[in-house]
């Protein structure tokens, strides 16, 4: 493909961004005005706790966008202006920089890409920025596949301009392995994350992801290695512990700062648990109290509710997003909107009535029925998204293995749709762009 080839295809994602904020806000003012909000947001801006302006929601002319250093909409056929940070990335300008004093500042409330293995891809981490996540992650990449030049290995590395922030995931056990591919991949990476908390069975044969939570010593004798070798931050993903006879994320946090880490995020189950039974937000909550360094809590974050919840109760500085992304990216943009609307408007204003929940902080009863809210873009949207990241698909995998990679992709954005098991077997079938495209535009709601 020709090299401006990402740039039209980022141009269109921006477009179809557009269109999903066009349908979002339509349905939130309809939403609204169903359980009659206006009137308690009204109060809430009177006694000066919800600033109209900032937010655009009381005014009709206005929209309301959560991301400003993305997009700004500005009037009700919804048209897009970039601004300075899009600009210098269509013109290939845009390199952020990170340190540990940037990300304790820009992460506060923020919404950040899980690294999850087979999915958090190139396409993947392009379309979670787009949508508004602050912070991508590749998915886990092995230290020993670097350090000894693996070239399927190193392929996994590669970040675009259109995908940044975004830090490389790591896994190992050898402290010298792990910081001398760090120090090959700090280059690409604007920063090193390493896992300590990967339930998979052959990762912890390995002796790395979660098995070093089990191992204290080893897990110093990484950080301060890897450290003392790059110059990005450094930062790592972490569970409770390795079983609940064995809780020790706390300890590990407060290695991992003296370390010099400049993030941790906390996966609120332990290894042994893998991805099944509950999350003990508690125990992250009491992490986040006696340690100084910014902490993202992960695991089980499904809703803009769901979030707004588990930051209020844990006070932690971010949620991050994984399998609840898969086929509806979306959802970046949606939890941003109510962490922009409600938390940080009403965090320090409990005592305007706002239930209190035992279990997760506020419920924002006072707004009715806000748990209903549970917005689903349009099947014409959602044709058009899934045909763009397939051609995101094509330029990066190409053709083949673009179609091929992209058929879990049509099973997630098209789950409820009717008869979508036998759409899903006739896609399976497919190897052409053009045949997909064609399929993915037949699809209709009856």
């Amino acid at each position: 493909m020709k090299p401006d080839t990402l740039k039209i295809l980022y141009s269109s994602l921006l477009k179809i961004f557009n269109s999903y904020i066009y349908e979002f806000n339509t349905y939130f003012k309809e939403y609204l005005n169903e359980f009659d909000l206006i009137n308690d947001l009204e109060k809430l801006n009177q006694a000066g706790i919800l600033n109209s302006k900032s937010l655009g929601i009381l005014n009709s002319k206005s929209t309301v966008v959560p991301n400003s250093q993305l997009i700004n909409v500005t009037n009700s056929k919804s048209s897009l202006i970039l601004n300075s940070q899009s600009t210098n990335i269509l013109n290939s300008k845009f390199t952020p920089t990170l340190n540990s004093k940037s990300l304790k500042q820009l992460l506060k409330n923020s919404v950040i890409t899980a690294p999850l293995a087979g999915i958090s891809d190139n396409t993947f981490r392009i379309f979670a920025k787009a949508f508004g996540s602050y912070l991508n992650f590749t998915e886990m990449i092995s230290s020993y596949g670097v350090y000894y030049n693996n070239k399927e290995t190193l392929k996994l590395s590669f970040i675009s301009d259109f995908e940044r922030p975004c830090g490389i995931q790591i896994f190992g056990f050898q402290p010298e392995i792990l910081a001398e591919a760090a120090k090959i991949l700090e280059e690409s990476a604007d920063l090193i994350d390493i896992n300590m908390g990967c339930p998979v069975p052959k990762v912890l044969k390995a002796k790395s992801g979660g098995y070093l939570l089990t191992d204290e010593n080893q897990i110093e004798k990484i950080l301060k290695k890897v450290k003392n070798t790059i110059n990005k931050p450094l930062s790592i993903k972490i569970r409770l512990g390795w079983d609940y006879n064995n809780i020790n994320a706390l300890k590990v946090c407060q290695i991992a700062q003296d370390c010099g880490v400049g993030l941790v995020t906390i996966h609120g189950r332990t290894v042994k648990q893998g991805f099944s039974g509950d999350v003990n937000y508690e125990k992250i909550k009491e992490v986040k109290s006696k340690v100084k360094i910014p902490v993202i809590i992960s695991g089980d974050i499904d809703s803009p509710q769901k979030a707004l919840n588990v930051l209020n109760y844990t006070e932690c500085d971010g949620v991050m997003i994984g399998r609840a992304a898969r086929g509806r990216l979306w959802i970046f943009h949606d939890i941003l909107f109510f962490i922009n609307l409600f938390l940080k408007s009403l965090k320090d204003n409990l005592n305007l009535g706002l239930e209190l929940d035992s279990n997760l902080g506020f419920n924002l009863s006072s707004f009715k029925s806000f748990k209903s809210f549970n917005f689903e873009p349009s099947l014409d949207f959602k044709k058009e998204f899934a045909v763009l990241y397939l051609k995101f698909l094509v330029f990066f995998l190409g053709e083949e293995k673009a179609v091929k990679e992209f058929r879990k992709h049509f099973a997630w954005i098209f789950k409820w749709i009717k008869n979508a098991s036998k759409l899903r077997q006739e896609f399976n079938t497919i190897a052409k762009l053009s045949d997909a495209v064609e399929v993915i535009e037949s699809i209709n709601s009856g």
